[in-house]
């Protein structure tokens, strides 16, 4: 609206005049607002793939005793013979984690879903630790070192970085159109590997809220949610309000699992812990 109030002043017109003549200039302008955000988003997020390398002092077997006493490893399925895969969530000390995460990637109690850590591969020789984000593998270098001990040996570590193949997607995809909310376009968008899409979107609804909560609202007389949690009269509205937002971001998992989104921070935030009960 800033940029249109502009453009409309320079030619002397009203805004609302100024989008009648230039309308798809401004949906254009809008769509190019939308991808700057995504890519701001991106350039801030730890978005590596890491891999550490560890070799065996201890036999195999041995190995995998130790790590069938810890809740966090769970055997899967392995694709290669001879080698046993783990996904490690965050269980048991590993829970720790869960503390140092960003809000909208925590797990307050498992009946939400336990969040991921790392996977394992374990063959004869080798142990292998696979992370997403630095975060997660630095934790993970801690612990399975804490964990085994002697029992293995460093040898070298990996990082593959994946903002520059997610940006030039996204290039791709601007240049092809995409995000005007067509089928075709919404396949395309889907190129996108959900991890990196369910990390772009939660940091970009996060940001979101953070600013909504000190933002004017009209709903609330102009004044802030933060302001309104306070004012007896206006905290009624503010739970009005709250429920759309939470039966939104409700359908909106429903639409896409892998997001996984939830506003629960801004509720204890606001004090509005009534809404929890419901």
């Amino acid at each position: 609206m800033e940029e249109m109030k502009t453009r409309s002043t320079a030619h002397g017109v009203l805004v609302r005049d100024y989008l009648a003549k230039h309308f798809v200039e401004a949906c254009r302008f809008v769509h190019e607002m939308g991808h700057k955000r995504y890519e701001d988003a991106i350039d801030s997020l730890d978005m590596s793939q890491w891999k550490a390398i560890y070799k065996l002092n201890i036999s195999r077997d041995e190995i995998a005793k130790v790590l069938s006493m810890k809740p966090e490893f769970k055997p899967e399925e392995s694709e290669s013979e001879g080698v046993a895969e783990y996904s490690w969530v965050r269980k048991g000390e590993s829970k720790k984690l869960e503390k140092r995460m960003p809000v909208f990637f925590r797990h307050g109690d498992e009946s939400a879903g336990v969040g991921d850590l790392a996977q394992l591969k374990l063959s004869a020789h080798s142990l292998e630790v696979n992370a997403f984000g630095s975060q997660k593998f630095r934790f993970a270098r801690k612990m399975i070192e804490k964990y085994l001990g002697a029992c293995i040996t460093f040898r070298m570590e990996t990082e593959n970085d994946l903002k520059g193949d997610l940006r030039k997607r996204l290039a791709e995809n601007k240049e092809r159109g995409v995000g005007n909310g067509t089928e075709e376009n919404a396949e395309k968008e889907n190129e996108i590997p959900p991890e990196i899409r369910a990390e772009v979107l939660g940091k970009f609804h996060e940001q979101h809220y953070r600013q909504f909560i000190d933002s004017p609202v009209p709903m609330l007389d102009n004044k802030t949610p933060r302001q309104a949690a306070r004012d007896k009269k206006l905290r009624s509205k503010l739970i009005d309000l709250m429920k759309i937002h939470l039966h939104g971001i409700a359908k909106r998992n429903r639409e896409d699992p892998c997001l996984n989104l939830n506003i629960d921070w801004v509720i204890d935030e606001l004090g509005l812990g009534e809404l929890k009960k419901g």
